[in-house]
């Protein structure tokens, strides 16, 4: 379950008594300013084609992607947004070790401590221009 990820306006709304349209949220790829110029003609336009999942393996998107980058299909991941990679890569991966450096996503913590894997924390502060006081294996400071 992911817990501290955000987005989760409703839930807020109701613990703090307000409507979800009082917040903006900033923990998620929303735009505040509303749809583009010419979206919301464009999708009532063409609803009609809208009858089915995508493809379960995004091959077309894919396909597309690998052709206008010119890069090989198999150098390409689709995905359902950073979080479904934040929690499914280190699985895939293997991932014993992780090393977070701050302030950044929640998620990062999260995913380790569902995997149990083992995760150094460490936060960049202004203070020191923003390098983590540590040293990172193979280089680094």
């Amino acid at each position: 379950m992911i817990r501290c990820h955000g987005g989760n306006i409703n839930d807020l709304a109701r613990n703090i008594g307000c409507s979800p349209a009082d917040i903006i949220d900033m923990s998620s790829n929303t735009n505040p300013l509303g749809p583009a110029p010419g979206l919301i003609e464009y999708l009532r336009e063409n609803l009609e084609k809208v009858f089915a999942f995508p493809e379960v393996d995004s091959k077309k998107l894919i396909e597309a992607f690998s052709n206008y980058h010119k890069i090989r299909e198999d150098r390409v991941l689709a995905g359902n947004g950073t979080t479904q990679f934040i929690f499914t890569l280190p699985l895939s991966l293997g991932t014993k070790k992780a090393f977070i450096l701050g302030l950044t996503y929640a998620d990062y913590g999260d995913v380790c401590q569902m995997y149990k894997i083992d995760c150094e924390y460490v936060m960049a502060k202004e203070a020191n221009l923003f390098q983590p006081k540590c040293r990172v294996p193979g280089g680094g400071l």
